[in-house]
């Protein structure tokens, strides 16, 4: 070994077990062998090196699910450097070898090619454990030049029929294609294309890997696109962001986003309340603190003038408006809402009309999930007594109060505000809808039958209603085009009214109404029989 080396060694069916002593837990298959004939010095050593490696897998954690491993490797060592040749296999799909020049020394110079193809699935039992899963081909041809200390890269990476899901944030992107190049310290996104619902998403941009404070900018795209989707929000949208800085100390994202429908969904019953344990074990240490990501700088724009739809536990209204996003991820400011353009309260029997609403984002960071807050109010005046029933609160937990003045119990202020008398008055059939409506105001009743025929039609509204005078209506419509609303309304009498409502500007709109009277004979005209046909030019803004 010394002063002058000339060693042969050699390893033969090498299995964990052998690391048992050093590590008790270890639980992995596959063998190793190992061949060296070494000469030179310990300093310049020269000779050769071969390893190869089969079946490797670990049986506990999350790596037990990924397939075998094997390697082969061949170094031929020349003093300051070594010309090396290795090959790598995971499963059937992932393939990949390297061949070049690395140095023996810090300060030497390497050059190295890999090449391969890699299937993306192989760490999903790594993400599934976070909720998300990804597929699609790797194309690997990149070559690393310079030194260890300052490593420039050249080539490029292809992904084809990608897909990417993260189940928690409601993501779903599919027939995803890239290409990224390497150009010295920096990757150029020169391509991401990949589709989100009926839309599509898009990037391009730089990405700093070895640059100081590895700087970022990259240009997001949007069309027609539904980026996420969950049980609580889901939104149809356009989108152009730029988002740029160094990413270890402060990024910041500004643009615009369009957003063409969303929907709202209120759950049909609260969760349950669950005990959280803080258990400690002893000897254990605590688990490390949660890495803290760079702080994001915001200045985005969210126009949404229409068609954004807040639904369940008997709610069913449409807002509109802007939002400004400011401020940083951990402390967002937004401005401005979605104000209510119409609305009902449905508790199973009569519906009640909304007289004011408005949807807001106050969240404490972009780092939890996207909750609005709701602020919507119906009000009935009968017999000297107001009656209110408000929707406040997030929309995951939704608060709904009944209020009247002067004050009354409950079920008083429910038969006030369905059917305009007092409990004591109410037949069977209206005391079952009262308690209905309380089912569903408290959260444990169930969804809206109207909930499912509305999204099997494809319908932007399916509601019923009453008429002043104790009668029922039935009202149905979508959005035909971009600020186009048609809408039909017919009533038990047989009143039939046809709506139309265009969106000349954003603030200013022309709604029309054709009413074609009831069927049943009745004398004069009443609110049941109203033809009810008129032209109109609406203006709103918020203030």
């Amino acid at each position: 070994m010394s002063p002058t080396l000339d060693a042969t060694a050699r390893l033969s069916n090498v299995t964990p077990a052998v690391a048992r002593a050093f590590d008790v837990d270890l639980q992995a298959d596959g063998t190793l062998t190992a061949d060296a004939k070494l000469t030179g010095t310990l300093a310049e050593p020269h000779g050769t090196v071969k390893l190869a490696a089969s079946g490797l897998h670990m049986r506990t954690g999350s790596a037990a699910r990924l397939p075998s491993a094997s390697i082969t490797a061949t170094a031929e060592l020349a003093g300051q450097s070594a010309q090396i040749d290795a090959k790598a296999s995971l499963g059937k799909a992932s393939r990949l070898q390297a061949s070049g020049r690395v140095p023996l020394a810090a300060a030497g110079p390497i050059d190295v090619r890999a090449s391969g193809n890699l299937d993306a699935a192989i760490a999903n039992p790594v993400l599934e454990v976070n909720g998300r899963r990804v597929k699609g081909s790797i194309a690997v041809d990149v070559a690393v030049r310079g030194t260890l200390g300052e490593p420039r890269l050249e080539g490029t990476l292809r992904v084809a029929d990608g897909e990417l899901q993260d189940y928690a944030l409601g993501v779903q992107l599919t027939k995803l294609e890239a290409q990224i190049e390497a150009a010295g310290d920096t990757f150029r996104i020169v391509a991401f294309n990949a589709h989100a619902g009926t839309g599509t998403l898009g990037a391009t941009g730089t990405v700093g890997m070895f640059a100081t404070g590895r700087p970022i900018d990259v240009k997001l795209t949007a069309r027609n696109a539904t980026p996420f989707s969950t049980d609580l929000l889901t939104a149809d949208l356009d989108a152009d962001i730029r988002l740029y800085g160094p990413s270890q100390t402060r990024l910041d994202a500004t643009g615009t986003i369009d957003v063409h429908r969303a929907e709202i969904k209120i759950p049909k019953a609260l969760p349950p309340e669950v005990a959280v344990l803080d258990v400690r074990r002893p000897g254990q240490k605590p688990p490390a603190p949660s890495a803290v990501g760079p702080v994001i700088g915001l200045d985005l724009k969210v126009d949404a003038p229409r068609a954004v739809f807040v639904r369940g536990r008997g709610l069913d209204a449409e807002t509109g408006g802007e939002l400004h996003v400011t401020g940083t991820s951990a402390a967002p400011r937004i401005a401005g809402g979605f104000d209510m353009r119409r609305g009902s309260f449905d508790l199973g029997g009569p519906a009640l009309n909304f007289s004011t609403g408005k949807v807001s984002f106050n969240g404490t960071g972009l780092s939890q999930k996207i909750d609005p807050t709701l602020d919507f109010e119906a009000e009935s005046t009968s017999n000297a007594i107001t009656a209110r029933l408000t929707v406040t609160g997030y929309a995951d937990a939704p608060r709904i109060a009944l209020t009247s003045t002067p004050e009354l119990p409950q079920d008083e202020i429910l038969a006030r505000l369905l059917f305009g008398t007092s409990a004591k008055d109410l037949t069977p059939l209206q005391l079952a809808q009262i308690a209905s409506a309380v089912a569903t105001i408290s959260g444990v009743g169930g969804d809206n039958p109207l909930a499912a025929v509305q999204k099997s039609l494809g319908l932007d509204r399916l509601a019923t209603g009453s008429t002043p005078t104790g009668g029922t209506t039935v009202e149905a419509g979508r959005y035909v085009a971009e600020g186009v609303y048609v809408g039909a309304k017919q009533n038990t009498q047989g009143g039939t009214q046809a709506q139309v409502q265009f969106d000349l500007t954003k603030n200013l709109k022309l709604q029309a109404t054709l009413g074609m009277g009831g069927t049943v004979p009745v004398q004069g005209t009443t609110p049941d029989n109203d033809p009810g046909s008129s032209i109109g030019l609406s203006y709103q803004f918020e203030y």
